[in-house]
């Protein structure tokens, strides 16, 4: 049962592994939207590619260590996965805890972007432009909070003058071309167009909302695995003479 428990442990290192692997390579696009944040993502990325790298060498500890019946590796692989428990454990209070401070900084990082880089050509003022347009297209929304956060920014004092947002936030049809761009971002404005008054931060956080009880669901999993995986390693450790 014991091998059983660290096949998961092992498929679950090698989830998180992958996940921040992804988030490394593919997601950078991405986190150039959140401008001073951006460096937070990327050093949480490194925390997830080590966690996963040390879940994957503590399911082999935890295999060879029932396999042998060696108490000092099943000790060690106990008090190990114990610790991650707990520092998981302790990251979720401090996410509960810290939710407001956490939009706050993710608000302020991607605003900048929008009023500092967004149009800017070269440099990072094309990663922000194109993960912008990406992240606006995709989710159907416009700038972070709405459409206004464009105003005054320098894509519309210095390169529309007058184009109160970008295109990408305009809808597309089947075909993935817009449907009518001049009425959408003109002066003769239509709503039915545009996406100007649905924020990005509120479709991330729709989509959350609609996946609360799946990644819940996993995140309990996981450390119920964990937990057992502990249980049955102190057992078989208490068991050797």
């Amino acid at each position: 049962l014991m091998f059983v428990f660290n096949v998961a442990i092992l498929l679950c290192g090698c989830a998180v592994l992958g996940l921040g692997i992804w988030v490394v390579v593919d997601f950078s696009s991405f986190t150039a939207t959140l401008n001073a944040t951006s460096l937070l993502f990327q050093y949480a990325s490194y925390v997830v590619i080590v966690v996963g790298s040390i879940t994957i060498v503590m399911s082999f500890i935890g295999c060879v260590g029932a396999w042998k019946k060696n108490k000092c590796l099943l000790v060690t692989f106990a008090v190990i996965h114990m610790i991650f428990l707990l520092a998981e454990i302790a990251a979720i209070v401090m996410a509960f805890a810290f939710t407001s401070d956490l939009d706050r900084l993710l608000s302020d990082g991607a605003t900048k972007t929008i009023k500092e880089d967004y149009g800017v050509t070269g440099g990072v003022g094309s990663s922000v432009t194109v993960a912008w347009d990406f992240a606006q297209t995709t989710l159907k929304c416009c700038g972070y909070h709405n459409g206004n956060d464009y105003i005054g920014s320098y894509y519309d004092v210095i390169v529309t003058h007058a184009q109160p947002w970008p295109n990408s936030c305009c809808d597309l049809n089947a075909a993935g071309s817009y449907v009518d761009v001049t009425s959408c971002t003109g002066p003769i404005f239509n709503a039915a167009h545009s996406n100007s008054d649905q924020g990005c931060s509120t479709s991330l956080k729709n989509i959350v909302r609609e996946y609360a009880v799946v990644i819940g669901g996993v995140t309990i999993g996981v450390m119920m695995v964990q937990l057992l995986a502990v249980v049955f390693a102190c057992c078989i450790a208490s068991s050797v003479a």
